[in-house]
């Protein structure tokens, strides 16, 4: 049995923050914080979770600047980025994009749409892994002289 992937919520409101992680506990390995300085620092002291979800409207450090600094560490810039956010026009969308979301969801969100972008989103990114891999395997054996 392959073990569950893991997911952090990064939500400032309480409310929100339990319900996103009652509606994936079943299916992945949640673990929620309640702001951007908290996500940074259990994203820099433990195991790297397999994709983010982050609100982009939080006091202290916005969703955008996380993302930011996540996309410019070499240890977190593949882990995918879905915004989830109360912010429904097409610049703070863009802004997201730019800062290297994976996808962008306006609040309020249906849990199966939001499953099914977070399983998008994981199949991608073993896709690309499993691309690399590959791509690692035939330039090392063309390294090789075969």
């Amino acid at each position: 049995m392959t073990p569950k992937k893991k997911i952090l919520v990064v939500e400032d409101e309480p409310v929100t923050r339990q319900t996103i992680e009652a509606g994936l506990c079943a299916a992945f390995d949640v673990v929620s914080v309640g702001g951007g300085r908290e996500a940074l620092d259990r994203v820099g002291s433990e195991d790297v979770p397999d994709l983010i979800l982050l609100d982009v409207k939080m006091p202290g450090m916005d969703g955008i600047e996380v993302c930011r600094r996540l996309k410019a560490q070499r240890r977190t810039r593949h882990i995918p980025v879905i915004f989830i956010t109360c912010l429904d026009d097409t610049i703070s969308e863009a802004r997201g994009m730019y800062a290297g979301a994976a996808d962008y969801i306006t609040k309020p969100v249906s849990l199966p749409a939001l499953l099914t972008r977070i399983k998008t989103q994981l199949l991608l990114q073993e896709y690309i892994v499993a691309s690399n891999a590959g791509y690692a395997s035939v330039a090392a054996f063309r390294a090789a002289g075969a």
